[in-house]
């Protein structure tokens, strides 16, 4: 089976790592031929990750130009090129995660005149649209072509799916979550299992620096808990056009030796071993990977209650809270997570149970691609 994995680049987001795990599982599998197309103006830093069976194909979607013509001409020139690499190469199945961006992909396969097998794959709760009447006409346009014309749409979360594909008939919802090394994480970790000291505490974060994950509340809480007496440390892992501005609010604050920012890294292991509770404060998510994997390192988390209860993993490891709460309820959730004591082996358990470890995720793909 030829099968090609349509994606924006090998950044360091989630569903770059699960798209990476997933290729890579796959290409053990002598039967399949394994391509990851980059659409975005770069590839990515990830490409030693990549096994060398897997090839790697960059056709840019955009024109880097301010000049909105030359975007328009950036856009036809990437139809032109898909479409002939896709005739001249006749993949048998094209697995597309492009969110809201999976319907202009499928439009072109169409018009390629060939029939591959096509997966829309969501991963979102918000819309990338800037304009916001215009982005919701188009979000409603892709809702309907992707469920009319794609063999098959997926997400990892029923809010994803919902989001990306409407509320439509419950036996075309297929959820499948991101793959993760869940059990090698576990053993990596230097996890803490019992109570932790409240009076220094390390708390973390990843994610783009962008509204969407609300990092500047963090910031917030570490002030408000300076306040109150506490020495917590904060380590945030990102990039984004927010990085500037979180800064300067962590200058503001005088916070500057309290909160560290980190470019985003192919191996997060050592930050997972570095903090104490991991946080996502986030104001809408699917089913956030980093959420999953701070679980399979025995990390206490807390998350913003946006988030669904099916990221609960190890359920006495996570807590949600609303964000209308305050930061004094979000205060009150770091204590109580703090004063958690547990077996590893409990963790251990549930992670199996949960079937996310990459083999699990990859043998659940590998029935679906051959339905």
């Amino acid at each position: 089976m030829r099968v090609l994995h349509i994606i924006h680049s090998l950044t360091f987001g989630g569903i770059e790592s699960g798209t990476i795990r997933l290729a890579a599982e796959q290409a053990k599998n002598s039967g399949h031929s394994v391509t990851i197309l980059c659409v975005g103006s770069t590839v990515g830093d990830r490409l030693r990750e990549i096994p060398p069976s897997v090839v790697v194909k960059h056709i840019a979607i955009r024109h880097s130009s301010k000049f909105k013509f030359l975007q328009l001409v950036g856009v036809l020139r990437f139809a032109i090129h898909f479409i002939l690499y896709l005739r001249r190469n006749e993949f048998d199945l094209i697995h597309c995660h492009l969110n809201l961006i999976n319907m202009l992909i499928l439009i072109l396969t169409k018009m390629s005149f060939l029939s591959p097998r096509f997966i829309c794959n969501a991963y979102t709760t918000h819309n990338i649209f800037k304009d916001k009447i215009g982005g919701e006409i188009f979000r409603y346009l892709s809702q309907y072509v992707c469920f009319k014309y794609a063999d098959v749409c997926v997400s990892d979360s029923p809010a994803g799916w919902s989001y990306c594909f409407g509320e439509k008939p419950s036996h075309r919802r297929i959820i499948v979550p991101m793959p993760i090394s869940l059990t090698r994480n576990l053993e990596r970790s230097n996890s803490k299992s019992s109570a932790l000291d409240l009076s220094s505490l390390t708390i973390g974060n990843i994610g783009r620096h962008i509204p969407q994950k609300n990092q500047s509340f963090i910031i917030d809480l570490l002030k408000e808990s300076k306040d109150l007496g506490f020495d917590w440390n904060l380590i945030i892992v990102g990039s984004g056009s927010l990085r500037e501005e979180l800064v300067r609010q962590s200058i503001d604050f005088d916070l500057v030796s309290q909160i560290e920012f980190r470019d985003p890294v192919n191996n997060l292991d050592s930050f997972y071993n570095e903090i104490d509770v991991f946080m996502l404060p986030s104001l809408s998510e699917s089913l956030p990977v980093t959420l999953l994997e701070a679980q399979s390192f025995g990390l206490r988390c807390i998350t913003s209650s946006t988030v669904s209860t099916n990221a609960a993993l190890v359920p006495f490891l996570v807590e949600f809270v609303d964000l209308d709460g305050g930061l004094d309820v979000w205060l009150d959730s770091v204590k109580r997570s703090a004063g958690i004591n547990y077996r590893e082996i409990d963790v251990a358990d549930l992670l199996l149970e949960s079937g996310l470890d990459t083999v699990q995720i990859c043998q659940r793909w590998d029935t679906i691609y051959n339905v």
